[in-house]
């Protein structure tokens, strides 16, 4: 029969798994704001685009590549965040912030939300707070 103990790692190394998995998904996301960058460079750069019947004003380009870079760095922040919660929880360090950042990607309608659930009601669990607070070495964890 499989332990207390044994079943946190378990569920830990998953959600250590699936924390990797969502934020290579979330920093490829952020592309879309290099791409808005992109554009919006190319709009306001672009002197043929004012010979157009309805020219855009001057600043639209580089409002959009300001939203744009606002959107990249935002959601890449968010991915690295992401990407350290994992490394954290395969360490069992940093709980407090391993459960800040669960409840962020709640947020993330459908995939963060249910990552971010089943993260908190782990890291919720007394055998897990005790894991965290011998950062796993008191449990036979290995040094990453």
């Amino acid at each position: 029969m499989e332990s207390s103990t044994d079943q946190d790692r378990e569920h830990l190394r998953l959600l250590t798994i699936f924390y990797y998995i969502w934020a290579g998904f979330q920093a490829l996301g952020g592309l879309v704001g290099l791409a808005f960058m992109g554009i919006g460079a190319f709009i306001a750069s672009s002197p043929q685009i004012a010979q157009a019947n309805n020219p855009p004003p001057p600043w639209f380009g580089a409002i959009f590549a300001g939203l744009g870079a606002l959107v990249f760095v935002s959601v890449e922040g968010i991915a690295a965040l992401s990407f350290f919660t994992g490394r954290f929880l395969s360490r069992c360090q940093h709980h407090t912030f391993c459960v800040v950042i669960s409840a962020l990607n709640c947020l993330s309608l459908p995939f963060g939300t249910a990552l971010g659930v089943f993260s908190i009601l782990v890291l919720q669990r007394p055998s897990v707070k005790t894991l965290f607070a011998g950062n796993g070495s008191s449990m036979g964890a290995q040094p990453q």
